[in-house]
């Protein structure tokens, strides 16, 4: 089948540099900014690689579900075909679609929880009884050779299966199967194709084992997956396991008895009144039972590279070393991509990668990206320091930024944290300030020119917000308040820094060096992410101001990889 993507001549550079580094021998990172056509970059990658190699397919991996499109949208201009794996419920009927909300934190359910808790709760759904091996529906692999004896020996997937899946893609492939009372989740990867997606953890918790293919991580800046390497145990974890009033009370006891001892040989009383362990009570509630004291004795024997939080209501573990898991890319062939990737030095120092080629695309292609991505940048020097910020200071970046304002779409001001989107929103009228929980899209759609959403950085507005119409950002400029350094006194960010701090060697002066290398690493993904957010293809262009004189500092001027206009 001809391809009808012809690759501009930076595009081409990219992919022959990349090409050059896999064969011999390394890994690829490609910093490309949004809009400068870093998927088409990867398929193509991906294409050459895997048939100047021999391989049949290449495999690409991304954060989310909603990440899948823009790979089948641009594989179809590539003529590229595509398969790939997605939750189990979404293919099988038997698997169950009901669900509950624990918070993964404390584990207290949803509809339980007070309105005040010593922790802000994160919702995460629990399923129950999702096991596609359950499926007793046909699926969609037929048989196409029988023997004299009639019995099949060869299966494989209806040309018409496969031809609608490239139509419609994964997700809405998936359920259109399941409304015909077929469950495709079996057959998925029997599909030929030229490239298969998943979501990170396929790899990382080792559902999809790679044969030597090339693996593509997209949006590649969200790698650092110590939640994937994370356990808590919670008191609902024990009271969840009947229904029972009677064996409520002893299982809540029970679990009182686990954190005062941390042990699961901790005598206790069942409900017939017979002494038994902590563990033996708990196997009594059999397949459920044994389940919670797997995660019991998980974070018993988490060593010093687990992070470790413990009250009356959970005791949570989580791993601080991002290495232990990305390190395992050093044995493959991998291309990570990402308008806001980390730097070199950070992806050595903090991920454990080893050997690879850096492709900055900012910065080695400007001149040829500068005539068509359209992205005004100037720094206002403000002293936004914490020990400055007071109502004179938030009362003129207000004016400042009423003056700036663009008529002609919508204006994002993203502060540094909740409590600055606050104090700023006294003095700087909003037409959407950002909340926590769930955001109503569809009002964002229909705010008019002109308006102003505020937002603070790490929240949802900044990393995924996509204001378009006619394929173009409606986002005309974008206000960055302070710059983000993550929070000096976070618990858990600190003890990563001491964990890598003593596996290095380093103290005083030179672990103070990288704690705040550290720091600033992940302050200039967040303002990478909010400037991406008014560019979402070539022909979009916008005004970007930086307010604040930290953003006039060399190291972080540099690190941003722009030329700021004062």
């Amino acid at each position: 089948m001809e391809r009808i993507i012809k690759l501009r001549p930076y595009q081409e550079s990219v992919v022959e540099r990349a090409l050059g580094a896999l064969n011999n021998g390394e890994g690829v990172i490609i910093n490309s900014p949004t809009g400068t056509g870093k998927t088409l970059m990867g398929l193509e990658i991906g294409r050459r690689y895997s048939e100047g190699h021999g391989f049949s397919y290449f495999d690409v991996f991304v954060r989310t579900r909603s990440q899948y499109t823009p790979w089948e949208e641009n594989a179809r201009k590539a003529s590229l075909t595509f398969t790939g794996l997605m939750a189990k419920p979404l293919f099988c009927r038997q698997a169950s679609k009901e669900y509950y909300e624990v918070c993964e934190i404390c584990g207290i359910s949803r509809k339980d929880a007070g309105k005040t808790s010593d922790h802000e709760h994160k919702w995460v759904r629990v399923y129950e009884n999702v096991r596609c091996s359950e499926c007793n529906v046909p699926r969609i692999e037929e048989c196409i050779e029988f023997d004299k004896s009639g019995e099949c020996v060869s299966y494989a997937v209806p040309k018409e299966y496969i031809e609608e899946l490239q139509k419609v893609g994964i997700f809405k492939f998936a359920v259109e199967t399941k409304k015909e009372g077929v469950c495709a989740y079996p057959d998925m990867l029997s599909i030929p194709s030229d490239f298969r997606i998943f979501s990170y953890i396929y790899y990382f918790l080792k559902f999809v084992v790679p044969k030597g293919e090339l693996l593509i991580f997209d949006e590649a800046h969200n790698l650092e997956l110590q939640e994937l390497m994370r356990q808590t145990v919670s008191v609902y974890d024990f009271m969840r396991l009947s229904h029972s009033k009677m064996e409520k009370e002893v299982l809540r006891l029970a679990f009182k008895r686990f954190m005062e001892t941390e042990s699961l040989d901790a005598k206790v009383k069942d409900v017939q009144g017979n002494e038994i362990t902590v563990e033996e009570l708990l196997l009594q509630f059999e397949d459920e039972g044994e389940k919670v004291a797997k995660k019991c004795k998980f974070v018993l024997t988490a060593d010093d590279s687990f992070f470790k939080e413990k009250n009356d209501k959970y005791y949570r573990v989580i791993a601080r070393d991002p290495s232990v898991l990305l390190s395992r890319l050093n044995a493959e062939r991998y291309v990570l991509m990402s308008g806001t990737m980390p730097s070199e030095k950070y992806l050595k120092e903090v991920w454990g990668l080893e050997k690879f080629e850096y492709i900055d695309v900012w910065r080695d292609y400007y001149d040829q990206l500068k005539d068509f991505y359209h992205m005004n940048i100037s720094v206002v020097d403000a002293d936004l320091t914490y020990k400055n910020r007071n109502g004179n200071t938030y009362k003129e970046v207000a004016e400042f930024i009423r003056k700036n304002l663009r008529k002609d779409g919508i204006n994002l001001v993203a502060t540094t944290s909740k409590q600055m989107m606050a104090d700023l929103s006294l003095f700087l009228h909003a037409d959407f300030v950002e909340r926590d929980g769930k955001i109503d899209f569809e009002e964002l759609q229909k705010l008019p020119d002109g308006a102003v959403i505020l937002a603070y950085e790490g929240g949802r507005l900044t990393e995924g917000i996509e204001l378009t119409r006619d394929g173009r950002s409606r986002i005309k400029a974008v206000f960055i308040v302070g710059f983000p350094y993550p929070e000096y006194k976070d618990e858990y960010l600190n003890s990563i820094i001491d964990y890598l701090a003593r596996k290095k060697g380093l103290e005083g002066k030179a672990k103070e060096a990288f704690k705040w290398f550290i720091m600033k690493e992940k302050a200039v993904i967040k303002v990478r992410q909010t400037m991406g957010r008014a560019i979402r293809g070539p022909q979009d262009e916008a005004d970007i101001w930086l307010i604040d004189k930290r953003f006039t500092y060399r190291d972080i001027s540099e690190s941003l990889g722009i030329e700021i206009n004062d």
